[in-house]
């Protein structure tokens, strides 16, 4: 497309749903682009569904703690967290993943960045995955 705007035009008219994949500033453009779309009712309600937890949780927690307060905006942020977890139908991910969201959001939540999360996160997989499971 020559023009920017005619491409997010053809992007909302003709999507069903919008996946949401880790990017830079464009992707967070076309991402608040179709929300402010969809709040404002020009398009219809549609799934937006954001790829990649470590990336965005730190966007949904600062939304919802915007919008609920601390307290509330973390315990639906870490419900969300677990949430996403359940289609594994693994009770023991799904409660290691509410006893890890719910460190992480506090830690979120204490510290205001992303970058201790992902490095928290790396050494909660090795543990969990590399470590453990030969022990």
């Amino acid at each position: 497309f020559h023009y920017f705007f005619s491409r997010k035009v053809m992007f909302v008219k003709y999507a069903k749903a919008f996946v949401i994949f880790p990017g830079g500033y464009g992707t967070l453009d076309e991402l608040f682009e179709s929300l402010t779309l969809i709040q404002t009712r020009r398009m219809e309600k549609f799934p937006v569904i954001l790829y990649s937890n470590e990336y965005w949780r730190g966007l949904v927690q600062w939304g919802l703690v915007r919008r609920l307060g601390p307290g509330l905006g973390w315990a639906c942020a870490t419900a969300i967290y677990g949430g996403v977890h359940v289609a594994a139908a693994n009770p023991l991910l799904v409660v290691a993943a509410l006893v890890a969201g719910g460190f992480w959001g506090l830690l979120y939540l204490r510290l205001g960045r992303i970058a201790p999360l992902v490095v928290s996160h790396i050494v909660w997989d090795l543990t969990v995955f590399l470590i453990l499971p030969f022990a």
